[in-house]
């Protein structure tokens, strides 16, 4: 497709009857309208690839049913709203290639169905949360590379897949298990990170 322009916020006139918008690799710019808040049955939002810019809206936390959220390579600002922690059947949050900013919030806690967290190439700090860590036990993909994230990484579920460089994280103690990651090492001068993703 080639579609471009901007969302019109009279998509939310689409109500609880649709349940996917997929408009991936087009041209679309301007922001993303707070009116779609009114997808209430939406469980698949995928604007990925496209020219996006402005915030995540905190009122998107009222699709309660969404299990796929991916906008990446889109230029979004601002923080993950900690709202979105009411996104309690999310499968697949992919963020990755934006200028996020801010840090983790520990309410996403509330990804206890998370599989994959791919937030690499943004400008996120801070730490890990590791209450929401300790959450995400079906978690098996994680890219968080190319941030500033600091600090001890907490331990995360086994994982197939991991990519933690270009970060500023701790060493944490030695591996006691072997992952089959693509990278698991944080570039902090010295820290090889292979342990924690076992």
């Amino acid at each position: 497709n080639e579609l471009s322009g901007t969302l019109p916020p009279e998509l939310a006139s689409w109500g609880a009857s649709v349940k996917t918008v997929k408009m991936a690799n087009n041209a679309i710019g301007g922001t993303l309208p707070p009116q779609l808040s009114a997808l209430v049955r939406l469980d698949r939002f995928d604007l990925s690839n496209n020219a996006i810019g402005g915030t995540l809206p905190p009122g998107f936390a009222a699709w309660t049913s969404i299990d796929h959220f991916d906008l990446n390579t889109n230029v979004i600002s601002g923080t993950i709203p900690s709202q979105y922690s009411q996104w309690q059947s999310l499968d697949y949050f992919q963020m990755y290639n934006n200028e996020l900013s801010g840090t983790l919030p520990p309410q996403l806690s509330g990804w206890s169905q998370l599989k994959e967290l791919s937030v690499f190439n943004n400008r996120l700090e801070g730490s890990v949360p590791a209450e929401a860590a300790a959450a995400w036990t079906r978690l098996e993909q994680v890219a968080l590379f190319g941030n500033r994230l600091s600090g001890v990484l907490p331990p995360l579920a086994p994982l197939h897949r991991c990519a933690l460089a270009l970060n500023y994280f701790a060493p944490p103690p030695p591996p006691t298990a072997t992952v089959n990651a693509f990278d698991c090492a944080a570039t902090t001068a010295a820290a090889a990170l292979s342990g924690a993703c076992a």
